[in-house]
C-alpha cells in the first residue's frame, strides 16, 4: 500500500467519523452506514483502494445532509487541528 493510499485512507476515516458524530448528535440516534463501509477490507492494496472509493462517495451523502456552519461550529469545538487537518485535505483533494 503506498503512502498516498495509507493517508488518504485516514483522512477519509478521518472525516467519515467526524460527519458521522456530528450527525448522531444533532439527531440524537445511531446514523446506519452503508454494509460496504462496515467491513471494507483494509489489509490489501485492491481492498483499500475499494474501500476509498467507497468512503468517497459515502461522504457525499453525508456531505448533503450537514451544513456548513454545523460543520464550522463543531470544527470550532476540537481541543487539537488534527481532524482540521484531515478535512481541508479531504476537502482539497
Amino acid at each position: 500500500m503506498g503512502r498516498d493510499s495509507q493517508l488518504e485512507l485516514q483522512d477519509l476515516s478521518t472525516a467519515h467519523k467526524f460527519y458521522v458524530e456530528l450527525l448522531e448528535k444533532s439527531l440524537g440516534h445511531r446514523v446506519p452506514a452503508p454494509a460496504e463501509i462496515e467491513k471494507a477490507d483494509r489489509s490489501t492494496a485492491e481492498g483499500q483502494s475499494q474501500t476509498n472509493a467507497a468512503l468517497r462517495d459515502w461522504l457525499d451523502v453525508l456531505d448533503l445532509a450537514i451544513t456548513p456552519p454545523a460543520v464550522r461550529d463543531a470544527l470550532r469545538a476540537l481541543p487539537d487541528f488534527t481532524i482540521a487537518h484531515a478535512l481541508l485535505r479531504y476537502f482539497a483533494h
